[in-house]
């Protein structure tokens, strides 16, 4: 069998970042959080131990954590991008790896609607 081609529009990046997910922009109460399996400008994929508030076609509002330093030195902050999505696949427990303890995982890959906006938070 030849090997699969990626049809990737932009670079999938394998970074673990803390992701919530809202249902809404004003929700305050998160439906998820876990940390990003793997994120690119379209998207992010992510497993968690709780599948059920994730289906296909779900319109949910992102919230990625990125902490970093301004300079060397400098005051920590942690830059979290925002935007909203939908889910377009759901990777039930029998396809994915399990988690610690073995305890299954429920894989999730979210879409972005449109590029996410910056804000700063000072820590």
């Amino acid at each position: 069998m030849p090997p699969s081609v990626d049809r990737r529009s932009n670079p999938r990046l394998r970074l673990s970042y803390p992701i919530r997910l809202l249902a809404d922009p004003d929700d305050t109460r998160p439906i998820g959080h876990t940390v990003t399996q793997d994120l690119c400008a379209r998207g992010a994929y992510f497993c968690t131990f709780h599948g059920a508030p994730y289906a296909v076609g779900r319109e949910v509002t992102v919230v990625v954590s990125v902490p970093h330093r301004l300079a060397s030195g400098g005051r920590e902050v942690t830059l979290d991008l925002r935007g909203a999505g939908r889910v377009v696949r759901v990777e039930t427990p029998a396809n994915r790896q399990n988690g610690e303890n073995g305890v299954p995982l429920t894989g999730v890959a979210i879409e972005f609607d449109r590029p996410l906006s910056f804000h700063y938070a000072w820590m």
